[in-house]
């Protein structure tokens, strides 16, 4: 990595112009499949923390809203997040962090803790692009309709290797494969289910391919000791990202009460200190409404955090504070985008 370094005049600490970046990260890992885009490798990451210790003020999420309030954000301000609460978080990510002397905010899946199985997008992967053969057909039922798909000879193709494969973003309308097409519409059926109801799909999806529920070591997430031994420590904070992950949007007032409240309880047993911060899951604005807010307001969060492009300023809503997403990209690179992001443009 070759930052040159950088130049610029202060503005004063309370200038209106002063704005702070909210990065997002999930995970630090080297993966074989990745298709949302989750990971940096611990390389980058290395490099990432370099360039933030060099070029940026980076404050704790507190502290942010803290300067907020006081009108006082320092100039090239950063608050680094990490979602959902994989075993990386731990093991790669902290110990790199805690070298930089970096402070962050770990958004924590309650109800993941601990588990035996993975994320169920990262479950999903496993059946359906690992590199294992799948049988011809599959029918799902799902809400009492049954959905039938003919894999055929994609069955036996091999999967997540190649430079379409590798280059493959499930957002968009092409995909590689069969098999990679199948994933995307899987996705899209499972991802506004019931944790029950996906639990149940997944399962019968697992069952179809042939493959256990276990979670891989490569993507487990933290165990209760990981968390509190994260806990303990004065540079991280321990943020609430419900308890099983749900588009919050598709539940009703008590259902999203009971995903905040119980995961914050069950946070705050492990953690053994007062969880004040929220992350909505998966993060656009489609993903929660207004009663969501509402409730983390009331139940006395001091922030959410959302997954929306932007700058947090004077004027933001510090129960939709924005945040902007990280990929694996080297120091350079990285380098780059914040400068941009800090100079204003996040588009």
């Amino acid at each position: 990595m070759n930052v040159a370094p950088l130049r610029w005049l202060r503005r004063s600490a309370g200038a209106a112009s002063s704005r702070a970046a909210v990065l997002l990260y999930h995970r630090v890992a080297d993966v074989a499949c990745d298709p949302w885009r989750l990971c940096v490798t611990p390389r980058h990451f290395a490099e990432h923390c370099e360039v933030l210790t060099r070029r940026a003020v980076a404050l704790p999420l507190p502290a942010l809203l803290a300067a907020m309030a006081d009108n006082r954000v320092p100039d090239r301000t950063v608050v680094i997040t990490f979602d959902d609460g994989y075993a990386d978080n731990f093991d790669q990510a902290w110990p790199q962090l805690a070298r930089a002397g970096l402070p962050v905010t770990l958004f924590v899946t309650a109800g993941a803790v601990g588990s035996t199985r993975e994320f169920w997008w990262d479950e999903l992967e496993h059946v359906l692009l690992g590199p294992h053969p799948l049988p011809a057909a599959l029918t799902l039922e799902v809400r009492g309709v049954a959905h039938y798909w003919d894999v055929g000879a994609a069955g036996n193709q091999p999967i997540c290797s190649g430079e379409a494969a590798r280059a493959w973003e499930p957002w968009s309308d092409q995909h590689p494969s069969m098999r990679h097409a199948l994933y995307r519409e899987l996705y899209d059926l499972l991802f506004p289910l019931q944790t029950a109801e996906r639990i149940a799909a997944l399962d019968a999806v697992g069952a179809w391919a042939g493959i256990t529920s276990v979670a891989r070591a490569s993507h487990r997430a933290l165990t209760e000791s990981e968390l509190a031994a994260l806990a303990r420590d004065r540079l991280v904070e321990i943020g609430c990202h419900t308890m099983t992950h749900p588009p919050l949007s598709v539940l009703g007032s008590a259902a999203q009460r009971a995903e905040i409240a119980d995961a914050r309880t069950r946070l705050e047993a492990i953690a053994g200190r007062a969880i004040r911060s929220f992350a909505y899951p998966y993060g656009r604005r489609s993903d929660y409404d207004a009663t969501t807010v509402g409730l983390v307001r009331e139940l006395g969060f001091a922030a959410a955090c959302s997954n929306f492009p932007g700058l947090v300023g004077f004027s933001t809503h510090r129960f939709e504070v924005p945040r902007l997403q990280v990929r694996d990209w080297d120091g350079d690179t990285f380098a780059r985008h914040l400068d941009v992001w800090l100079a204003g443009d996040v588009a």
